[in-house]
């Protein structure tokens, strides 16, 4: 994941929203990356790892990384709000949804109001 947002200077598109995340790649075993990325975890399949970056494209996810994220520069404790979740086909959600269709199940699985919802939808642009 790259560690500069995807909005500098906070910007926000005409709505008001904001993408956070700019760029996110599951790199390859034995790829190295410079430290303009953030290394966000290593899996033992490429299933788990492109779970996460499903995850990781909710405006749920984004939208608890940018209550605390105040410049450009995404740094690791930037996910202190962001619930760890099990990425195998065991999971208490089904990562073969779409994007927003995973979003919805984490705000039910996380008890989000429906004004809950719709301020994180109208805070974060979809990906």
């Amino acid at each position: 994941m790259s560690k500069a947002s995807a909005e500098h200077a906070g910007q926000t598109d005409k709505e008001g929203r904001k993408r956070i995340v700019s760029r996110l790649e599951v790199l390859e075993p034995g790829t190295i990356c410079t430290e303009s990325y953030l290394l966000l975890d290593v899996f033992d399949t490429q299933t788990e790892a492109e779970n996460m970056k499903k995850y990781m494209r909710t405006q749920f996810v984004r939208f608890l990384i940018s209550s605390i994220l105040f410049t450009q520069n995404i740094v690791r404790d930037k996910f202190r709000f962001v619930p760890i979740q099990n990425f195998t086909e065991n999971s208490d959600i089904n990562w073969n949804k779409s994007i927003k269709e995973i979003d919805e199940q984490l705000y039910a699985k996380y008890h989000l109001s429906e004004e809950e919802i719709a301020f994180i939808e109208s805070m974060i642009k979809p990906m």
